[in-house]
C-alpha cells in the first residue's frame, strides 16, 4: 500500500461540511464517496452513519448525528463528542466539497490499485515459484479491469440524483416500445429451447427477420412501418447452412410483404450477421470486448445471440460463472438498448406426465434470468406440429405466445402458430400504447 495515499483533512473538510448542512451540491458530494473510500476508519464509521441519517431523515445535523452515534454505540470508534465538535468547529468552506470528494476519491482509487497490483504480482510470482503458472493472465487482467470499472464508477456518480419517490414513478404514463406488437418490447430478453432437430434456431431466425422485415412472426401480416435493426451473432453453424436457412426465411417475409402490398425491405440496412462458430467466451475479455464493439458498431434493436451454451467453455451448471456470463450480456443490453433472442438446448429431466422438461440445462440462473422463456416440444402424433411450452412464469401477462406451431410450407415462414391463435381478438395485440 502507497503510505502517503491519503488525506485526512480532506475526510474532515467533507464530512464536517456536510454536518453543517451544505446543502444539495455538498450532500451529493458526500453521497459520491463510499464509506471505504476513507482513510480513518473512524471517519469511515462516521460516514455509514451519516449515509444512513441521509437516506432516512433526508437531512442531518450535529445534534441528530451525535444522537445516532451515541444510539449505535460507536461514541468511542469516532473519535467521542469532542472530536465531532472538531470536525464542524473547523472552518471548512462548504462550496469546496466536490473538490474533497474528488480528493478522496482519487487517494482512494490509488491505495486500492497498489493493493491490487500488490496482490496480483505476489499471486503470479508464488506460481513461478512453485514451478506452475495456476494464475491464469487472464484471471488477474480481469481482476484488474473490475477494480477499475468499480473506481470508475465513483468518479462518475457526481450527477446521481437520489432515488425517486414512489408517487413520482407511479405517476408517470406508461409507453410501449414493441418491436414485435403484443409480444416482446425493446431490452428484453427471451430464451427458446427445444428438442434436438425441432427447429428453435428457424423459429429464433424467423423471428429475428420478421422484426427487421416489418412482419408479425406469428400473425404473417406486415406491422407499422419502423427501422428496426438485427444483429445475427451465429455461434454454431456452418455459414453455408445458415445463408440457405436465412435465404428461405427472407424470401418468405418478402413473399408476406409483397402479398400485402407493401414496400421491399432494404435488408442491407436492416439485418447484419456474424460468426463465431467455435463459439465465444464470455468470461474473457477479448471476446467480451470483441462483443461490445460489434454491437456498438451494428447499433441494433435486436440481438439474435447464441446458442448459450456456445457462450462459454466452463461447466454450465456453475452458478457463478453463468452470473458472470449474464451479467456481460445485461451489461451490453443496458448500454445499447436492444432486446436478446437465444436459444438453450432443455435439460433430460421429465415432469409427471412423463415429458420432457424444457427449462435449458445448466445453472437455475439461466431459467430466471430472461422475461420470456418458451419451449418446442414434439408433437408424439404429428411431426409437423410442436407444442408451446412456456418454462419461464411470465413477468407481465397478455403477451401473445401462441400455444403452438404447425410447420409452413415451401414458401412461407418456417412456423406458424396453431388454428387457436387466430381465434384471439385483435384488440389482445393492436394499438397498445
Amino acid at each position: 500500500m502507497s503510505r502517503n495515499a491519503y488525506d485526512i483533512t480532506a475526510e474532515q473538510g467533507l464530512l464536517g461540511a456536510t454536518i453543517l448542512g451544505g446543502g444539495g451540491e455538498t450532500v451529493m458530494a458526500f453521497r459520491r464517496v463510499p464509506p471505504d473510500a476513507y482513510y480513518a476508519p473512524k471517519h469511515q464509521v462516521l460516514a455509514s452513519l451519516m449515509r444512513d441519517l441521509l437516506a432516512r431523515e433526508g437531512s442531518l445535523d450535529s445534534v441528530t448525528l451525535l444522537s445516532a452515534v451515541q444510539e449505535a454505540g460507536l461514541l468511542r470508534h469516532v473519535g467521542g463528542a469532542p472530536y465531532l465538535h472538531t470536525l464542524i468547529a473547523l472552518p471548512w468552506t462548504v462550496s469546496l466539497s466536490p473538490r474533497y470528494a474528488e480528493r478522496i476519491l482519487e487517494l482512494y482509487g490509488r491505495r486500492r490499485m497498489a493493493d491490487e497490483f500488490q496482490r496480483e504480482i505476489q499471486m503470479l510470482d508464488s506460481d513461478w515459484e512453485l514451478g506452475e503458472l495456476g494464475r491464469p493472465l487472464d484471471v488477474s487482467m480481469d481482476r484488474i479491469r473490475s477494480v477499475m470499472d468499480e473506481l470508475r464508477a465513483y468518479s462518475a456518480a457526481g450527477g446521481v440524483e437520489p432515488p425517486q419517490s414512489i408517487e413520482d414513478f407511479l405517476a408517470e404514463r406508461d409507453t410501449r416500445n414493441w418491436l414485435i406488437p403484443g409480444w416482446l418490447e425493446r431490452t428484453e430478453r427471451c430464451i427458446i429451447t427445444g428438442e434436438e432437430g425441432l427447429g428453435k434456431t428457424e423459429l429464433t431466425s424467423q423471428i429475428g427477420l420478421c422484426v427487421a422485415g416489418d412482419v408479425h412472426p406469428f400473425l404473417g401480416e406486415p406491422t407499422e412501418p419502423t427501422e428496426h435493426r438485427v444483429l445475427i451473432i451465429d455461434c454454431e453453424n456452418p455459414k453455408g447452412l445458415h445463408r440457405r436457412r436465412l435465404r428461405r426465411i427472407l424470401g418468405a417475409v418478402d413473399a408476406v410483404r409483397s402479398s400485402h402490398g407493401a414496400d421491399p425491405i432494404p435488408w442491407r440496412k436492416r439485418l447484419c450477421i456474424e460468426f463465431r462458430t467455435s463459439g465465444l467466451d464470455l468470461l474473457r475479455p477479448s471476446d467480451e470486448a470483441w462483443l461490445g464493439n460489434t454491437i456498438a458498431n451494428t447499433g441494433p434493436d435486436m440481438v439474435l445471440l447464441g446458442p448459450l451454451y456456445k457462450l462459454h467453455t466452463t461447466n454450465i451448471n456453475d452458478g457463478e460463472a453463468a452470473r458472470k456470463i449474464l451479467d456481460v450480456i445485461d451489461r451490453l443490453r443496458e448500454r445499447h438498448g436492444f432486446a436478446l433472442l437465444t436459444e438453450a438446448h432443455p435439460g433430460h429431466g421429465k415432469n409427471g406426465q412423463g415429458d420432457r422438461m424444457m427449462r435449458p440445462e445448466g445453472s437455475s440462473l439461466f431459467m430466471r434470468w430472461p422475461e420470456f422463456g418458451f419451449g418446442l416440444r414434439r408433437d408424439p402424433d404429428d411431426d409437423l406440429r410442436a407444442e408451446v411450452v412456456s418454462w419461464r412464469g411470465d413477468r407481465e401477462e397478455g403477451r401473445d405466445w401462441p400455444k403452438g406451431l404447425v410447420r409452413g410450407y415451401r414458401g412461407t415462414l418456417p412456423w406458424k402458430p396453431g388454428p387457436e391463435f387466430f381465434d384471439r381478438p385483435d384488440e389482445n395485440w393492436q394499438g397498445r400504447e
